[in-house]
């Protein structure tokens, strides 16, 4: 069914309830959330449909009601929920499409059911198909049924300095304003606006109208639970990037780094960075969705959330080395050509990589099936580390993320081995042993011990220069005269230490304690004698 078809239907509606117009073919629907069972009525319609020749199921119409009332839209579903419910709920699986269709500002799923392969049942107590990768319809890029007069020339003009600032010598900034939205994809072929459109370059009270899940909501807390500032806006996307900006720049504090003559102004929330988590929670948002993007701002962290859940198996554990997937890809799309978002999965690094050369804690992605939350912490910026990464980019060395991540966590801890790399890199054995050999030959890095046994630690050199930034640091000598003590102590009772009897005394592994041994023999303390299971170590002058 397409939607001049859809159109058609509906307009019978006028004069007809639902039930008068279905078909072997055809079953009109109530939206789950106004059902007493929710997507088990759905589910059992798709199988009557798979056991007969197949069909179409419009989601959203009341019943035994006549006029516009009859078309209630779903306010609540995804067709991602929709499809992966059918498929969850039925034995043997049907695998159906759902195609959202936006008709006078109400929302309707038209989903289409393939023949089956009868008997098809629905399953008792409901799961999930974990692994099931389902295809995904881009909601952006529906087109609406409002044309030019629907259209904002601020916001087209906004739009179109956006891409001349960012993207200078365009042929896009030339083309009249028509021609810009269609090269876009704003602007369909026979005039009317895509959600994308809508979103980007309509009117305000036609997007509260067609649109009413966009909203954004910004808070000012001074407490958990109490604010003094809040602003709700429903305004066109780009205009409402403004907007937050200016309310999030007031409480933006400064802090100065000098690194020798120079000055560098290190604010607590980088703009690139919040900007970016603004538009990732527009760009991936459930338009379908009532709630809004939320905006809280704390004394001490922004936090920005917006209604549904990751797609396509990406989680907060793997969002860095995922493959990206977008839920409104014509909208991201268009952000990407006006250079205010990455759809290669660069965006998230890049703020990673921000946020940590400066000497701040990484972002924090926390989600559910229905939400996700991005938190940037804000308050102290850790000052010798940023100077440390601001000095080397002055003699032209570059850290890739991977290196500042590895460097950040071993600030707080004394060494890593490559299952903890892989954990907080995101990656494979291969490539985080790639990151830490290129650290070791950059001179960043220290290894110690042999094979499966080998750990790292920050290089001497590096640790002088962030021993200030680093956590342990006061520790570090006392563990050291600890294992000095506890060895000389051992010697001078039983006349000699092997590496096994080091390694039981100081609870640590054979790369440690050989590490320990070499630097006590070096250092002029021990003598070896012996080679292999052999070797003994004696205190010098006492051989």
């Amino acid at each position: 069914m397409d939607r001049a078809e859809l159109l058609s239907l509906l307009a019978q509606l006028e004069s007809h309830v639902a039930d008068e117009l279905e078909r072997e073919d055809l079953i009109l629907a109530p939206s789950p959330e106004h059902s007493e069972d929710g997507m088990d009525s759905i589910a059992r319609l798709v199988v009557e449909l798979a056991n007969l020749e197949g069909g179409t199921i419009v989601v959203g119409i009341k019943p035994e009601t006549r006029g516009p009332e009859a078309v209630a839209g779903c306010a609540i579903i995804v067709p991602e929920s929709l499809r992966r419910a059918v498929y969850a709920l039925t034995e043997p699986p049907i695998l159906v499409t759902v195609r959202p269709e936006i008709i006078e500002g109400k929302t309707l799923l038209v989903v289409t059911v393939p023949k089956g392969f009868p008997p098809h049942v629905v399953r008792t107590g409901s799961g999930q198909a974990a692994g099931v990768r389902l295809p995904e319809w881009d909601y952006s890029a529906q087109e609406t049924d409002q044309g030019e007069s629907a259209i904002d020339p601020l916001e087209v003009e906004r739009l179109r300095n956006t891409l001349q600032a960012r993207e200078t010598g365009s042929s896009l900034v030339r083309l009249p304003a028509r021609e810009l939205l269609q090269a876009l994809g704003l602007l369909s072929p026979d005039l009317r606006l895509t959600v994308a459109g809508l979103l980007l370059v309509g009117r305000e009270p036609v997007l509260r109208q067609y649109l009413p899940g966009h909203e954004a909501i910004f808070l000012h807390l001074t407490r958990e639970a109490e604010y003094d500032r809040r602003l709700d806006s429903r305004k066109p996307l780009l205009a409402l990037l403004e907007e937050l900006t200016q309310q999030i720049e007031p409480h933006n504090k400064l802090f100065t780094l000098k690194v020798g003559l120079f000055h560098f102004e290190l604010p607590d929330y980088p703009a690139e960075v919040y900007r970016e988590a603004l538009l990732n929670a527009f760009v991936h948002r459930d338009y379908s969705s009532l709630n809004p993007v939320y905006v809280r701002l704390h004394s001490d962290r922004l936090e920005v959330s917006n209604p549904g859940g990751f797609l396509g198996g990406i989680t907060a554990e793997n969002i860095m080395s995922h493959e990206p997937v977008t839920r409104n890809r014509r909208l991201a799309e268009v952000l990407q050509r006006l250079r205010l978002v990455e759809r290669s999965g660069m965006g998230e690094r890049r703020m990673y990589t921000i946020l940590l050369a400066a000497g701040k804690e990484p972002p924090v992605y926390a989600a559910t099936p229905d939400d996700i939350r991005v938190i940037l912490r804000g308050g102290k910026t850790d000052e010798h580390f940023a100077r440390f990464v601001a000095q080397r980019q002055q003699k032209g060395e570059e850290f890739a993320l991977n290196e500042l991540i590895v460097l950040v966590y071993l600030k707080r801890n004394q060494e890593l081995d490559l299952q903890e790399t892989m954990r907080i890199l995101q990656r494979g054995p291969h490539e985080a042993h790639e990151v830490l050999g290129a650290m070791v030959e950059r001179g960043l890095l220290e290894p110690f011990g042999q094979k499966k046994g080998r750990v790292y630690r920050l290089s001497r050199q590096v640790y002088v220069e962030l021993r200030r930034s680093v956590e342990y640091y006061l520790h570090r000598d006392a563990e050291a005269a600890y294992a000095e003590a506890a060895i000389t102590g051992y010697i001078r009772t039983n006349g000699s230490v092997t590496n096994q009897m080091v390694r039981t005394l100081l609870r640590v592994n054979r790369s440690q304690s050989s590490y320990i041994l070499h630097r006590l023999v070096k250092s002029g303390r021990l003598v070896l004698s012996g080679f292999g299971t052999k070797a003994e170590y004696r205190l010098r002058g006492e051989v």
